[in-house]
């Protein structure tokens, strides 16, 4: 019997975690977070989420734990986590004006522009190109 394959997906816990799953919920995602665990109910069998803290996601995608995840553009410069960045998501948690926030997978991915993500359940308006 075949392994199914799962996408581990490190999202925000903490501040940034309502707004991150508000826009998973635009994407068409249904996402429930229980207070007893980093691991939420997704309605998508293929995905794997973790809530994890959004400074310590860049080095779990580095080192393998997650194949990708959401976090700031700027812990990803303070821990000169080796990644690279896929998209740019546009949302602040206290002024719904634009922030900085990348999704990033380990260089070695096969995935290394937005359009790689072609046929994957992302919604166009998450993810922008430069």
């Amino acid at each position: 019997m075949k392994k199914k394959q799962v996408l581990r997906f490190g999202l925000p816990k903490g501040s940034l975690q309502e707004a991150t799953i508000e826009k998973m919920g635009k994407a068409g995602y249904d996402i429930k977070v229980s207070s007893r665990s980093y691991i939420p109910y997704v309605d998508d069998d293929q995905l794997e989420i973790r809530l994890i803290r959004a400074q310590e996601i860049s080095r779990y995608v580095e080192h393998g734990f997650l194949d990708c995840g959401i976090t700031g553009y700027d812990w990803i410069q303070e821990n000169g986590s080796k990644v690279h960045e896929v998209g740019e998501f546009q949302f602040n948690k206290a002024t719904r004006q634009t922030a900085r926030w990348v999704l990033a997978v380990p260089e070695e991915s096969p995935i290394k522009s937005v359009k790689d993500l072609q046929g994957k359940r992302i919604a166009t308006e998450l993810v922008s190109q430069r």
